[in-house]
Formats: C-alpha cells, structure tokens, sequence
C-alpha cells in the first residue's frame, strides 16, 4: 500500500467518533479534515472509503459509530465545517474542497441523494436539566427519510427542517417543521405527537399525515392519509384556535396572515407520493408547479410571462431528470425556455442552474 493509503489507514472509528462528538483533539480534528480533502483528489476514493465504512461496521461493538451510519458520518462533517469560523481564511480552501467532496462522496458511497441530510446537534440547558436536541435538514433537490426517538418515521422533502429532541419527555411527543415532511407516528394514545408548523400546529396520535409549510408560501396545508388529526391555527387575537378534526382523505389550506382555512376532500396520493419520487400535478396552476420543480431540483425556473402563471397544468414525473421534465413542459404546455446555465460564486462554487420560461408566443 503506497504512503497516502497508509495516511487514510490512520484514521480509525474512535477517531472520527470523537470528532463527530466535537471531543477531539486539535491535532485529530486537523486529520480528519485532511483525511477527507485529500481524498477529494484520490483515485481509490471509491473502492478505499466504502471499504472503511464496511470494515467500521464490522468492529467490536464500542468501537461501532453508535449512533451513526455512513450518511450520518458525512452529514455530520459538513455541518461541523460550515460552523468553523469563517475568518480562519488559511483553512477556508480545505474547508471548501471537503464540502465539495462530501457532496460528490453521497453519490460515490452509494448514498441516494434522498437520504443526504445535514444533522445539527444540540444541547439546550433548563435550570440543571439537559436536554439534547437534533435538527435534520433536506437540501433542496432531495428528499430525506427519519426516525423519531419514539419510533415514529417519514420523510423529508427538499429545502425542509426537522426539529426534535432526542427523547420525548413530559405529556407530548412535539417536533417543529419548516417546509414539507410526511410523518408515519406511532400510536401513543397518553402521549400525543404534535407538529408546530409556522401558523399552524397538528396533533395526531397513531396516525399518517403530509404537512407542507414552506416559509416562502402563501398558505400551508395539512394532508391526512390514516387516522386521525386535530388542526389548531390562530384567530384574530393571535391566540390558538382549532380548527377541527381531519377525516382520512381530507386536507386543511390555512391562507398565512389570515383566519381562513378551508377543508376538502382530495386523492392523498397527490399529496403524498413525493416521498416515492413522483411529482404529481392535477389541475395546478403552473406558478405552483414551477415552484415545486424548483425545489425538487435544486433549480431557478423563472416565469417571464404572467400568462403562464395561471395556466392549469396536469402531469406525473417519476424521477425524470430536469432536462426530460422541461421537454414535457414544452410538448404539453405553451412554454419554451430560454438556458442561462449557472453562475459562478465568489468562492469557486457555482449557483443553481437557471432557466427562463416564456409563452409560447414569445419572440
């Protein structure tokens, strides 16, 4: 074995264990961020990391990553370098090559991308009462699966945060989203799981729910699949204020900023089946289409012309890419488009890839 694989050799399970943990030393912190940006530039890259994370997962139980898997290892080191501070510029170039690679490595590893979160720990202080807590982050253009410590699970869609403690203590099981989650909860009748999302808050029991509630939105929804759920808003004097119960099939639209919600009965699938990766549009306008293409794909779709905003779209994508999406759009709706491509950032990055839509009229 050559010098730099007898390099990476050195980094062993407890090490990364006590990095992860922010228990390091100086000098083990330094290792690891070599470690990683110099397999940026490997060859073996493949073959040697999916090894080493088999071979961790084969070791004496107290030498295991307790707690973490592979996506959870990468994940939790992406987070660890954007927290650095950002004035430590003779780190800033390793700092931005190991977060391109870690972003190149879910794929090499063999991580979908619907299962790359970046996890964010910590520890809040009450009085002399610790309480840990875990914040999971889907980035735009994936979706990302969970588990609740009460074994409760779902999905993350792209751009969405997950806020909850790593033990459900007191009389509730609460979790805070902004964006887009699908929860499966575990029933518990004597201790109800409540989701706070923005202006709404959603209290289930054993029961499977969709809640979209993106910050950039105007109105925020709850989709109910099995069970049943009990929907709380605010009335005009901002206290709380419920809304009623959802049968299964059912969905509540609250218009943000307002008291106005409405329920209908609606095709859960429609609502749901992101998770799976289907897109699913039925009768929606094509402003709200575009806009969830975005964040599927990590994208900037602009419309140039009002005409298309209100035009009705109906489709189903199944894990399309983009470029097959956007000739769908141009044989079934009146757009072509214009490709701007991306642009380059002032720290080497590139942006989103932009796309300009127009009617079809347009010259």
């Amino acid at each position: 074995m050559d010098t730099e694989s007898n390099k990476f050799e050195q980094v062993d399970a407890r090490t990364v264990q006590r990095y992860l943990e922010g228990k390091g030393s100086k000098k083990e912190q330094l290792q690891i961020e070599e470690w990683f940006s110099d397999l940026l530039a490997n060859e073996e890259l493949t073959k040697f990391s999916k090894n080493r994370w088999d071979d961790w997962s084969k070791e004496p139980e107290e030498t295991t990553l307790s707690g973490y898997d592979e996506k959870r290892i990468l994940d939790r080191i992406h987070h660890i370098l954007r927290l650095e501070d950002a004035a430590a510029v003779p780190r800033a170039k390793t700092r931005s090559m190991l977060i391109r690679f870690i972003t190149r490595a879910a794929a090499v590893l063999f991580i979908p991308m619907a299962l790359f979160a970046l996890y964010n720990w910590r520890v809040n202080i009450a009085g002399n009462q610790s309480v840990s807590c875990a914040e999971i982050y889907s980035p735009f253009g994936a979706r990302t699966s969970f588990v609740l410590p009460d074994g409760s699970s779902g999905w993350l869609n792209g751009g969405s945060t997950l806020s909850f403690p790593t033990q459900f203590r007191g009389k509730t099981r609460t979790v805070e989203l902004t964006g887009e989650a699908y929860f499966d909860v575990v029933s518990n009748p004597k201790k109800p799981f409540t989701v706070l999302a923005d202006e709404m808050k959603f209290r289930a029991y054993g029961t499977s729910f969709n809640v979209m509630a993106y910050t950039d939105d105007k109105t925020m929804e709850v989709t109910l699949e099995t069970g049943v759920i009990k929907v709380f808003g605010k009335d005009r004097f901002n206290n709380e204020k419920s809304m009623g119960l959802l049968a299964p099939g059912e969905r509540c639209v609250l218009t943000k900023g307002t008291n106005n919600f409405k329920k209908d009965s609606v095709k859960v699938d429609q609502y749901t089946s992101w998770k799976e990766g289907k897109l699913v549009f039925r009768n929606e306008p094509m402003i709200q289409a575009i806009k969830k293409l975005n964040r599927w794909y990590n994208v900037n779709m602009v419309i140039m012309d009002s005409r298309l905003e209100s035009f009705i779209y109906r489709a189903t994508f199944v894990d399309e890419k983009l470029d097959e999406v956007l000739k769908i759009l141009k044989h079934t709706s009146p757009i072509t488009y214009k490709e701007l491509g991306r642009t380059r950032q002032p720290d080497g990055t590139y942006g989103q890839r932009t796309i300009e839509l127009y009617y079809l009229a347009h010259n």
